[in-house]
């Protein structure tokens, strides 16, 4: 889904074809698993039988700070789902570009270092030519 191409973005009037190829019916698709999944988070740090592995984390400080009412707005469930997928999607797309910009420096790196070679290829035989 990140990579498909919605006719929509750039003309929006022709948003027929992105449900004609299926595209919208498969992004609410993704929406709605991903809305069930991380409902199934919240119930699970809801559940007082939880192990003990699963307390301290993020989720269970957002739900703290809604149980007890301690920020300038009321925290619904729907907050900290939002909260929760951009924790979790902004780790991810961040990876995402650091492994990409990751390869193209990688890419930079050894064409620098191929230039380098010959730089210092054409020097040597310079300096052999001089000394000769």
């Amino acid at each position: 889904m990140l990579t498909s191409f919605f006719v929509s973005d750039f003309f929006p009037y022709l948003s027929w074809i992105d449900k004609f190829t299926g595209l919208r019916d498969r992004l609410e698709k993704n929406f709605k698993d991903l809305d069930d999944f991380y409902e199934e988070l919240i119930e699970l740090h809801l559940d007082p039988k939880r192990p003990k592995s699963m307390e301290g984390d993020i989720l269970d400080v957002l739900l703290q700070l809604k149980k007890e009412k301690l920020t300038p707005i009321d925290l619904t469930f729907e907050d900290i789902k939002a909260i929760i997928m951009n924790v979790l999607l902004a780790g991810s797309d961040t990876s995402a570009a650091a492994m990409y910009m990751g390869d193209d420096s990688l890419d930079e790196e050894s064409k620098s270092h191929e230039e380098s070679s010959r730089r210092n290829q054409k020097i040597n035989q310079k300096e052999r030519q001089y000394f000769e």
